[in-house]
């Protein structure tokens, strides 16, 4: 099956031009590194689909802990504090990577294949990955996180109305809001979610799942009511950012997030101007 598989990437490859074609008639570079990586990914997957039907991944390491990944670093964080020694935990997007425009690498598609648990947040290559690996990886279980976390819409960008308000973006049927790890309160919610799937896949460890969970929601109830005491004078007032990711967290301090750009789009030099006028207005 593999060598099938090979033999029709290869036949399907971009081939150089022939002598009588024009220089116009040349392939992009883009295009043939574009295509060349879709291949070497159905590739891969096709290998892990075959690999699954002869073997089962481990359900353990060679350390003896759980296998187990997240999609980014403040869910992987939970997922270290609950499971504490007992798992081993990998991540998609490493520090300095941006999980708007993240794509896993091979090997990273590999790992995830051989994992126990998949913890997502709810961001849109997540899904799309998942997806992919759908037949490669059928022992693998996807815990959403965030499953009964209450959503919010996207804040629409601070200048984009007529009337120079940032108006809520719900009752513009924006985009839903993935940031949810921003706000302590639904980061305990998080972390229970977390818990549970360890307490399921792990059950002769419940009881240490249970007190690490019990340990973390302390230490998050503590910096709740801390931040809540700092930001406590300023309830009611308004911030300024460039992407629209605080939303959560201004949710639960009562504070008003205006956003700079949405979808990507960067302002115009009017909007610019508005908003330098809003935040002389709003003193944000």
């Amino acid at each position: 099956m593999l060598h099938a598989a090979g033999e029709m990437l290869l036949q399907n490859a971009p081939r150089p031009p022939s002598p009588g074609r024009g220089a116009l008639d040349i392939p992009p570079a883009t295009a043939v590194a574009g295509h060349w990586s879709n291949s070497l990914m159905i590739l891969l997957l096709l290998i892990i689909a075959v690999a699954g039907c002869t073997q089962n991944p481990p359900d353990r390491t060679d350390d003896g802990r759980l296998p187990v990944f997240a999609g980014i670093q403040p869910t992987a964080y939970l997922v270290e504090q609950v499971g504490g020694a007992r798992v081993a935990v990998d991540v998609l997007v490493r520090q300095g990577q941006d999980p708007h425009t993240f794509e896993p690498t091979p090997r990273q598609v590999s790992d995830l294949s051989g994992a126990r648990l998949f913890f997502k947040i709810g961001l849109p290559f997540e899904d799309v990955l998942l997806a992919k690996m759908r037949d490669g990886a059928p022992r693998l279980k996807i815990v959403d996180v965030a499953a009964d976390v209450p959503k919010r819409t996207m804040d629409a960008p601070c200048c984009d109305h007529d009337a120079g308000h940032n108006h809520d973006h719900a009752e513009h049927g924006g985009p839903p809001d993935p940031h949810v790890w921003l706000s302590p309160p639904l980061l305990k919610t998080q972390a229970k979610n977390v818990a549970a799937a360890l307490v399921a896949a792990d059950p002769d460890h419940a009881e240490e799942y249970r007190e690490n969970l019990a340990a973390l929601l302390e230490r998050i109830e503590a910096v709740h009511r801390r931040i809540e005491r700092k930001l406590a004078p300023y309830r009611g007032r308004s911030f300024i950012v460039f992407h629209p990711g605080f939303g959560y967290f201004a949710d639960a301090y009562g504070l008003r997030e205006l956003a700079i750009e949405s979808g990507g789009r960067s302002p115009t030099p009017k909007q610019i101007h508005a908003l330098i006028a809003m935040a002389q207005a709003e003193g944000a």
